[in-house]
């Protein structure tokens, strides 16, 4: 099957309703991951066709919570994608912990 790459961004100032960072990163990463369906969507995309996922995580917060709530968004489809986590010093919007990166496979 033929298909194109494309990126999406998904960050918190984009997810809907738009946060300004509140939460723990858990709940950062639960709203923009479901934040990123529309973004997906507008491209042509599901969440399914992602093959790729960067995550940002500000430094000293637990890594393992974001991949808990990755986890409870992708537990029942299969062949998951390959994932990058990088810890950072901080990020664009105020208070925000986490910031996510996808690149799908869409379908042609």
């Amino acid at each position: 099957m033929a298909a194109d790459l494309g990126e999406v961004a998904a960050a918190l100032h984009r997810a809907p309703p738009p946060l300004t960072g509140s939460g723990g990163v858990d709940e950062q990463q639960a709203t923009v991951l479901g934040g990123a369906d529309p973004c997906l969507s507008s491209a042509g995309a599901a969440i399914e066709d992602v093959v790729k996922w960067t995550i940002l995580v500000v430094d000293e917060h637990p890594v393992a919570e974001g991949f808990q709530a990755f986890g409870e968004v992708w537990r029942q489809r299969p062949d998951p994608p390959a994932i990058t986590v990088a810890v950072v010093a901080r990020l664009a919007v105020p208070g925000a912990l986490v910031e996510i990166e996808a690149v799908a496979a869409v379908p042609r």
